[in-house]
């Protein structure tokens, strides 16, 4: 899974939504390794499972 910043721009979201995108902008990995990342940065499980 990527994601990828260019798309970001052009598309509305809420502020976790940004906060969490930005942490992952053009990491590239398996879900679970972007949930980590997530949850490592305040992020809540549920809350990164909502948004990937």
């Amino acid at each position: 899974m990527k994601i990828v910043g260019g798309y970001l721009d052009e598309l509305r979201f809420t502020e976790r939504q940004r906060k969490a995108f930005n942490l992952l902008k053009n990491v590239t990995g398996a879900k679970e390794e972007l949930l980590n990342i997530l949850q490592e940065n305040s992020i809540k499980r549920t809350t990164a499972y909502s948004i990937l």
